[in-house]
Order: structure tokens, then C-alpha cells, then sequence
């Protein structure tokens, strides 16, 4: 660059020249991103990529919880408490049409 600028005090370049070579030389500067922001990018799409995994498992995984409840519904069955419901409560208020 120092060689470019001597040349240009003599008159020996072009001025064209110069323009164009100082106009890639901030063209390149603009276009840097620094290292550590893809970095951060990186991890976050990692990160964003893991939650999605994670989240399409815990809706298709099965449920515990699911299977608790029907044990409780079958106990709940066995033990008649519909019928013991039905002698309290008017047929209306527990199956609303």
C-alpha cells in the first residue's frame, strides 16, 4: 500500500486505480462479522435445534401420568362410585347435555 501510495505522489498510477483498490479494501472491512458473534449464533441455533428435539419427544413420549390416571378411573369403576354418585346427585348435574 505504501508502494501504491508513493506511485501515486509520482503520478505513475492510474487515479482510477487507487479508487477501485481503496473501495475493495472497505469493502472487505464492512464485511466482516467478528468470530465471536457466529460463535454465539452457532450455539444458539444448537440450542434452539435441541429444544425442538426436545420438545417434538415429550409430546409423542408417552404419558405416566396418562397411565396413572386410567389405574385410578378403573379403581374409581370397580369401586361403584358412579352408582353411590348417582343416588346423591341428580342424573342433570352429572351428565349435562
Amino acid at each position: 500500500m505504501i508502494d501504491l501510495l508513493k506511485k501515486d505522489i509520482v503520478g505513475e498510477v492510474n487515479p482510477y486505480l487507487f479508487q477501485k483498490i481503496q473501495t475493495k479494501i472497505n469493502d472487505r472491512q464492512r464485511g466482516n462479522i467478528p468470530a465471536w458473534s457466529v460463535v454465539t449464533l452457532k450455539y444458539g441455533l444448537a440450542a434452539l435445534a435441541l429444544l425442538m428435539v426436545f420438545n417434538v419427544y415429550s409430546i409423542f413420549s408417552p404419558k405416566e401420568d396418562s397411565q396413572k390416571q386410567d389405574i385410578a378411573y378403573n379403581k374409581f369403576v370397580e369401586d361403584n362410585y358412579f352408582d353411590v354418585l348417582a343416588g346423591t346427585f341428580n342424573s342433570e348435574v352429572l351428565f349435562p347435555e
